[in-house]
């Protein structure tokens, strides 16, 4: 998926003719994280970012977080289509 950034992001998705099994998502959102720089300040801007997306989460905010790696997130993939401004 283009658009961030500094992540990488990618789509990942059952093929149309599987089904999710129990409460699996047919459909998520790989982001891994970009270089930003690095130190301390480069590790507490990306905690903080996965705390605030984990709250925003839990109370039904933003999309579900499936799943946190060292760099790396994967979170509910919602289709949606970017908004564009009127000349």
């Amino acid at each position: 998926i283009s658009g961030g950034l500094s992540n990488l992001v990618f789509y990942i998705g059952l093929p149309d003719n599987l089904e999710p099994i129990g409460r699996e998502p047919a459909s998520v959102l790989l982001r891994l994280f970009g270089d930003l720089g690095s130190g301390p300040v480069h590790q507490f801007r990306l905690i903080t970012e996965t705390v605030v997306f984990t709250m925003l989460a839990e109370r039904n905010l933003g999309p579900k977080l499936a799943g946190v790696f060292p760099g790396r997130r994967l979170e509910e993939f919602i289709q949606a289509t970017a908004s564009r401004t009127r000349r």
